[in-house]
C-alpha cells in the first residue's frame, strides 16, 4: 500500500511556457481598462508636462488607428483614416 504522508508538501506541478504566457496575457488584458484610462486622464491633465502629454495622445492613436509605417525612401505611410479624419474635422 502506497499512502502519502500527509504532513509531506506536494511538488506544485511545473507549468508549461505556453501555459505561463496564456496566464501573463489574461493578467494583461484584466488590466487594459485601467491602462486605457490611466492614458486618458493624463492626457487630459494639465500639471503634467507636454511632453508626456503628446506622447500618450500618441499612443492612444497607434492603438486605435496603428502605427506610421515608413517606406523604404523614409516618408511616412499616412494612416488610413486620415481622409475620415479631416472630413470630420471640417
Amino acid at each position: 500500500m502506497n499512502r502519502e504522508n500527509p504532513e509531506k508538501k506536494r511538488r506544485p506541478r511545473r507549468r508549461t511556457p505556453e501555459k505561463l504566457e496564456a496566464e501573463m496575457r489574461d493578467t494583461l488584458r484584466q488590466a487594459t481598462p485601467a491602462a486605457a484610462r490611466l492614458l486618458v486622464e493624463s492626457l487630459f491633465n494639465e500639471s503634467l508636462s507636454g511632453s508626456l502629454r503628446v506622447d500618450c495622445a500618441k499612443e492612444i492613436l497607434n492603438r486605435v488607428y496603428g502605427k506610421q509605417i515608413l517606406t523604404e525612401e523614409g516618408q511616412e505611410v499616412s494612416f488610413v483614416m486620415e481622409e475620415a479624419l479631416q472630413n470630420y474635422a471640417e
